[in-house]
């Protein structure tokens, strides 16, 4: 309430010194819009229509989406704020090229992406579109049945949360959009093929403390991968700008001339060929905690636009794999490393066998010294994690017992959200034996695992981690894990493979047979993420995937100690 009076007193002096623009800034007309079939609220907008309109000439629409700070029900506050609305509707503008301008505005507990936006990078397939962005969609189709909207000219900019909304707009929506100017956002750089013909001109700064510049980075690494083009640089990535790159980007001089005269992409390679993926090797059988490098060819690969693989593990709590096709096995079982080409989305596949048994030590379990558990940060095993290893001699000391003799590769579970290396140091047995560089995982609540490889004896053994003067500390620890000759206890496998799952591929509903009773299924998507688990005390189950993405899912069967996993495409 505070800040609209503040905001309506600010306006009427601002007013009172400029009356030109008082009249100017009135034509943008206060609106609202309803969709009961969407949401159960009415959207504000505004809008600004030519002041020439006529009805027999088609004009263009710019989309402005706003940020986080803007929300809220006064439809004032998403136009007042910045320039983002109002540089289209200028009289400058408006004289070259006449328009549309739709300024919606998001309810004050809701984003138009549900996403973490400290995290950059997010998977559209993990997250539906929201009920807000749908609002938006609505509102613009409803305006195209009021005026004369040219559909083939539709331009879309947003910053921050908008930056965000702009990205995801037209990754979902490609088609939609003509030309798109995303302002300190992020998207899902695995979806880039869709958007790689279309002009954009995307801003950051690398000093942004709010949204991470490696979600404009992402976005644009991913759509220059797509072969040699016309499209010239198209990111602007300032260093002193903060979490404010939009006020310099609505400033650019050529910005309104190149929104509405940019022209098509030309790409200077074959974009429509759908590549053959195959993986070297197939089949892996390995140990727990091992390295494996695995390697994808995509052919034919001399005129591909995009020759890249994005690569997922079935179940990275066995498997993690990077980018790169470097695999972790974590844990006993089997799952499934895939490849998906970036043009073409060919799929290719790996089966992996971890074999021996590893035990996992939670930190909150272990002897500490000058730290403490935590829970407040999502994505930790256990009961907590442990931080924040600040002062000289702060520690956590793992009592490993039925260790195996000889050197072992030893996993720490970890996060580290500053953007630096964290440094500790490793003791095994009360010596040390080195200093421990840990790479930022961007975040607090994304968890990365390091391994040391160290020389453990047979049975009892302890490993510290402890802040030494050379060390900066200031990061959290989740867990260990040690090879063990005790009996895993996490099951394997089951060899038998009788369950049966049809119809494969699919895009509706799947049947799963022969389950034995009490049997619990996840279904895991291609790049690790639960998208359902579900308790089956039938043989027979019907499974509903039409509101699933298209792709690759893992069924991960589990009676008792026994474990079958099945593998479907939606398309």
């Amino acid at each position: 309430m505070k800040k609209n009076i503040l905001l309506k007193i600010v306006m009427v002096i601002y007013l009172s010194i400029g009356g030109t623009v008082f009249t100017y800034a009135q034509t943008f007309a206060y609106k609202s819009h309803t969709n009961a079939n969407i949401a159960g609220y009415s959207m504000p907008y505004r809008l600004f229509v030519p002041s020439e309109y006529n009805a027999n000439t088609s004009y263009p629409l710019v989309l402005f989406m706003h940020g986080a700070g803007e929300r809220g029900t006064d439809n004032e506050s998403h136009i007042a704020y910045n320039r983002g609305a109002k540089l289209w509707a200028e009289k400058a503008n408006q004289a070259l090229h006449p328009c549309f301008v739709l300024a919606p505005q998001c309810p004050a507990d809701k984003q138009w992406v549900n996403t973490n936006w400290s995290y950059g990078s997010y998977s559209i397939d993990d997250i539906p579109v929201s009920n807000e962005l749908l609002m938006v969609k609505d509102i613009i189709e409803t305006l195209q049945t009021q005026y004369n909207i040219d559909a083939s000219n539709l331009f879309v900019t947003g910053l921050s949360m908008g930056g965000y909304a702009t990205w995801d707009f037209i990754l979902r929506y490609p088609q939609m959009f003509k030309a798109a100017i995303p302002i300190c956002g992020a998207g899902d750089p695995s979806k880039a093929e869709r958007i790689r013909k279309m002009p954009l001109r995307v801003f950051h700064s690398s000093d942004d403390n709010v949204v991470p510049v490696a979600g404009s980075r992402d976005m644009v690494n991913a759509i220059n991968k797509f072969g040699a083009n016309n499209r010239g640089n198209f990111y602007t990535e300032y260093t002193d700008q903060g979490h404010s790159a939009w006020v310099n980007a609505y400033n650019s001089t050529d910005l309104p001339v190149w929104f509405f005269t940019v022209p098509p992409i030309n790409l200077s390679c074959n974009d429509t060929l759908v590549p053959d993926v195959s993986i070297n090797p197939s089949s892996v059988t390995t140990p727990v905690n091992s390295f494996i490098q695995l390697t994808a060819s995509v052919t034919p690969d001399d005129n591909l636009c995009n020759n890249s693989v994005l690569w997922a593990s079935g179940n990275p709590e066995i498997v993690t794999v990077d980018q790169t096709g470097n695999i972790l096995c974590k844990n006993r079982g089997k799952t499934t490393i895939t490849a998906t080409s970036y043009q073409g989305g060919t799929i290719a596949s790996c089966e992996v066998t971890v074999t021996g048994n590893n035990k996992k030590y939670e930190a909150e379990d272990g002897t500490l010294n000058g730290i403490i558990v935590y829970n407040d940060h999502g994505g930790f095993s256990g009961t907590g994690f442990v931080a924040p290893f600040w002062v000289v001699g702060d520690y956590v000391e793992f009592n490993i017992n039925n260790a195996i003799a000889g050197e072992q590769n030893v996993i720490l579970r970890y996060s580290n959200g500053y953007p630096d290396d964290r440094k500790i140091s490793l003791y095994v047995n009360n010596e040390k034996i080195r200093q421990v560089n840990l790479p930022n995982t961007f975040n607090w609540e994304t968890w990365g695992d390091w391994v040391d490889k160290i020389t453990l004896k047979e049975g009892d053994n302890t490993i510290k981690y402890q802040v030494d003067n050379t060390d900066n500390g200031m990061f959290n620890i989740d867990y260990v894990l040690v090879p063990t000759s005790e009996t895993s206890g996490m099951g394997h496998p089951d060899s038998s493979n009788n369950i049966h799952l049809y119809h494969n591929p699919n895009n509706s509903i799947l049947t799963l047979s022969n389950i034995k009773p009490n049997s619990t299924i996840s279904i895991v998507s291609i790049d690790g993420k639960v998208i359902s688990t579900v308790f089956s005390k039938k043989e027979i189950l019907n499974i509903d995937a039409s509101l699933w993405g298209k792709g690759v899912y893992i069924f991960h069967i589990k009676t008792g100690m026994n474990e079958v996993m099945k593998k479907v495409i939606i398309q």
